[in-house]
């Protein structure tokens, strides 16, 4: 029989990659949008709307790489998992205490990236410390060190940014709000300040001002293709390779239920799956972060806001992960309402069966 080795420890490196790769697309997304807003500020409008329709379409480009690099690190990471989740029930790491491996796993899903999640400079750092450490040829030396020039070169212009700021309100509160800035000590910005929670909770989702309104309408608009081709092209290409993940895992587990598993249920569990994972992948973050806004005070950092709202997810994830032998939320909630809706379908059908009444059958269906 053929065997495979596989190294989880490497292939969580190259998710590693993957994500600074991602942060650093971002930031250069970023440094456009600015130097789009420069721009308009001195250029005459007919050179300006020239070079403004450039920048738009590298940004739109970049964005769409970006979509293109998160989709890949998903892939890896969920061939790790289940790789890893494998190993750990033939070695029965998974019987007794289904809590035994939570921290670990909240840990894994989590780390320091969820940990300085809002903290731009820092979490920057922490990368490039991180990649430092991991190279293993002169040209990843020589990518650590560009990523370096590129990091101190951004912190410089920002610092000079804000030193000009000073000119108008002052150095200290300009240097304060700079560090603020590059720290995630910074709130975010027009949470809601209503006096119940649960409204500040569906005023953070709903008002126009929000960070987390704006993030929805976002992904809508991707989707929809109001945002560009190229974001919509990714965004309904990353649904369609999860529904192929998703339909061969289905397929694998239906040849190992011994016929139990129908070919009818392998198209529904891959139709809910992907439908439940792309809401969960898009929304989950969306969701939690206004409540967790909503419930913390609306001056509390912005670093200490999106952390605790990455926590809330992988903590919920490596829960049940943890309970249900390594199923994800995602299974879960697409087993639990094809299981009750085929309930529900299979007790009508023995209820209108059993009965004489052409009203009561009527009534049932």
């Amino acid at each position: 029989m053929a065997e495979f080795m596989v190294n989880p420890s490497s292939l969580k490196a190259q998710e590693d990659d993957l994500n600074e790769i991602y942060n650093r697309l971002k930031c250069l997304d970023r440094e456009l949008n600015n130097a789009k807003s420069k721009l308009s500020q001195c250029m005459q409008i007919s050179s300006y709307a020239a070079i403004g329709a450039r920048i738009t379409k590298t940004s739109n480009s970049i964005q769409t790489q970006r979509k293109s690099v998160s989709s890949m690190k998903n892939v890896l990471n969920q061939a790790r998992e289940c790789y890893v989740y494998t190993e750990k029930e033939i070695r029965g790491l998974y019987r007794g205490n289904p809590f035994e491996n939570i921290w670990t796993d909240i840990w894994n899903e989590y780390g320091w990236n969820g940990l300085l999640a809002g903290a731009e400079y820092i979490k920057t750092l922490y990368e490039l410390v991180s990649g430092m450490q991991k190279a293993e040829s002169n040209a990843d030396i020589r990518k650590n060190l560009k990523d370096w020039y590129d990091f101190i070169t951004d912190a410089a212009k920002s610092y000079k940014n804000y030193k000009t700021i000073g000119r108008a309100v002052g150095a200290q509160k300009a240097m304060t709000w700079w560090v603020k800035k590059i720290t995630g000590l910074k709130p975010l910005e027009r949470l809601s300040t209503a006096e119940k929670p649960v409204t500040r909770f569906v005023h953070n989702l709903t008002n126009k001002t929000s960070p987390f309104n704006a993030q929805f309408k976002s992904v809508i608009g991707d989707f929809k293709g109001t945002n560009g081709i190229g974001k919509a092209v990714v965004s309904w290409g990353a649904v369609v390779v999860d529904g192929i993940v998703n339909w061969f895992d289905n397929k694998d587990e239906q040849a190992k239920s011994g016929g139990k598993m129908t070919d009818q249920r392998v198209l529904n569990e891959t139709i809910m799956e992907t439908v439940v994972g792309t809401v969960l992948n898009y929304g989950a973050g969306i969701v939690v972060g206004a409540a967790v806004g909503a419930v913390l005070p609306v001056t509390t950092p912005g670093i200490v806001t999106l952390a605790v709202g990455g926590l809330v997810i992988a903590s919920a994830n490596a829960i049940v992960k943890n309970v249900t032998k390594g199923e994800t939320i995602t299974e879960l909630i697409s087993d639990s309402i094809l299981n009750i809706y085929e309930y529900r379908a299979n007790f009508v059908e023995k209820a209108v069966k059993t009965t004489n009444s052409w009203f009561v059958r009527m009534s049932l269906i």
